[in-house]
């Protein structure tokens, strides 16, 4: 019988889902997840956002997972339409979603945002009808973060 190797990585990925109902000290958790000098590299697909001022790094949720920042990105309302895939944000920005596959995020420049947000935009899809639409604007040094 043929033996299928898997990653140290892969394995807690797919055995965390068993589990998921499971209270896990954060640390611990930290600790398991870690795979490489990146902590947060093992979730949510490795898109990490960084600040160019101070390192501080968010993931696709905008909540900071490497310091100094400590408060999530801004978030922003938005309303999908499924028949044209596109959602539209702030009741202002209509933005194509079409190419923009599950798990993956774009980033709108400030000048793409129409008066929304001076630092612009990060966009990730997380499932055909939900995402993420946050600020670019870093809440520890007020620097534009990088896309994901």
């Amino acid at each position: 019988m043929k033996k299928n190797k898997i990653s140290r990585k892969e394995f807690i990925s797919k055995t965390s889902k068993v589990v998921g109902g499971m209270v896990v000290c954060p640390a611990v958790l930290a600790i398991l997840q870690s795979c490489d000098s990146n902590p947060a590299s093992s979730t949510q697909n490795g898109l990490i956002s960084i600040c160019p001022d101070h390192g501080a790094k968010f993931d696709t949720d905008g909540n900071p997972v490497e310091g100094p920042a400590t408060a999530p990105l801004q978030s922003y309302n938005y309303v999908f339409d499924q028949e044209n895939n596109a959602i539209l944000i702030e009741d202002v920005l209509p933005v194509d979603v079409s190419d923009l596959s599950v798990e993956s995020a774009i980033s709108l420049e400030a000048s793409q945002t129409q008066g929304i947000d001076g630092s612009g935009i990060l966009i990730y899809r997380k499932t055909d009808s939900d995402f993420n639409v946050l600020s670019r604007l870093c809440t520890h040094a007020g620097a534009v973060v990088g896309p994901f």
